[in-house]
C-alpha cells in the first residue's frame, strides 16, 4: 500500500505558502490505461474509514471507447494519513461504451431521496453515446448492476458534472464542442432513476468544452477549457 500523509519525508507543509500543495507520490497504475474517463469518490457503505475513487468509461490506448470502470480504495487513519491500496478492475459494464463523460456519486448529502449509508456511481453521456448508468456502491467498492436511466439530451461531451441539492448538473460540451448551456436531471423518489435532463434557464458566460469543475459550499467554479475561440484562461462560478 502506499501511504499518503503529513510525514516530514512527504507532506510536511510547515512553511509552505497558503494553498501549496504537499510532494506529489506516485500511487499504483490502473489496469487499463484511460484517456478523458469519468472520476468521482464514494464511501464504503459498510466502512467509514473507507472510501472508493472511481474511474469510469473513457478511451483506451489505442482511442477506442471503454464500458469498464475500475476503483481504488484509499483508508483514512485516525492521524490524517491515507493507505491507497491498488486499482481493481470492477465487475459489470454498461451497455454502451463512452469516452469525455462524467461520473457522478450520489449519497444522502447530495440527494435526500437517496437513503442514507447508500451510494449510486452514475456514468453520464459521453462522445460515443447519450446513455446514463448508473450503479450502488458495495462493500469492498465493487459496484453493483449498471441500470439504465434517463439519458442525456441532447448529446453531451466533455462537459463539466456534479451532483448537488437532488440534482445531476451538467455545464457546456454539448455534442463535443464548446457550449454556454446547462442542464439539470433531478433524482427521484425511486433513486438512482432521475427525471428528464431540463435546460438551465442561466447560461454560463463563455461557451466551453473539456472545462474543470469542482463545487464548494453552494459554490460552483467552472474553469478553463476550449472555446469557439481556442482554448481559454477564463474561469466562472455560480451558486447552487
Amino acid at each position: 500500500m502506499a501511504t499518503v500523509g503529513l510525514s516530514p519525508e512527504q507532506n510536511d507543509c510547515a512553511g509552505l505558502p497558503l494553498g501549496a500543495t504537499g510532494v506529489w507520490m506516485e500511487l499504483g497504475e490502473l489496469t487499463t490505461a484511460r484517456e478523458a474517463a469519468g472520476v468521482t469518490v464514494a464511501r464504503d457503505p459498510a466502512d467509514a474509514d473507507v472510501v472508493h475513487i472511481y474511474a469510469v468509461g473513457g478511451r483506451d490506448a489505442q482511442g477506442d471507447a471503454l464500458a469498464s470502470y475500475e476503483h481504488l480504495a484509499v483508508t483514512l487513519a485516525a492521524d490524517g494519513t491515507h493507505d491507497a491500496g491498488a486499482w481493481t478492475e470492477g465487475g459489470d459494464a454498461f451497455q454502451r461504451a463512452r469516452s469525455e463523460l462524467s461520473a457522478y456519486a450520489v449519497s444522502n448529502a447530495e440527494a435526500d431521496v437517496v437513503a442514507a449509508g447508500t451510494t449510486f456511481v452514475y456514468a453520464g453521456g459521453g462522445l460515443e453515446s447519450t446513455d446514463v448508468d448508473a450503479a450502488e456502491v458495495q462493500p469492498g467498492g465493487e459496484l453493483g448492476a449498471w441500470i439504465s436511466v434517463d439519458g442525456m439530451s441532447p448529446a453531451r461531451a466533455g462537459y463539466g458534472g456534479l451532483a448537488g441539492a437532488g440534482f445531476l448538473f451538467a455545464f457546456g460540451g454539448q455534442q463535443g464542442n464548446p457550449a454556454d448551456s446547462n442542464v439539470s436531471a433531478e433524482i427521484s423518489n425511486s433513486p438512482p432513476a432521475v427525471i428528464n435532463w431540463n435546460n438551465e434557464g442561466d447560461r454560463l458566460v463563455v461557451p466551453r468544452y473539456l472545462a474543470g469543475t469542482a463545487i464548494e459550499s453552494a459554490f460552483i467554479y467552472v474553469v478553463g477549457g476550449e472555446t469557439d475561440d481556442g482554448v481559454t484562461n477564463t474561469s466562472e462560478r455560480t451558486v447552487l
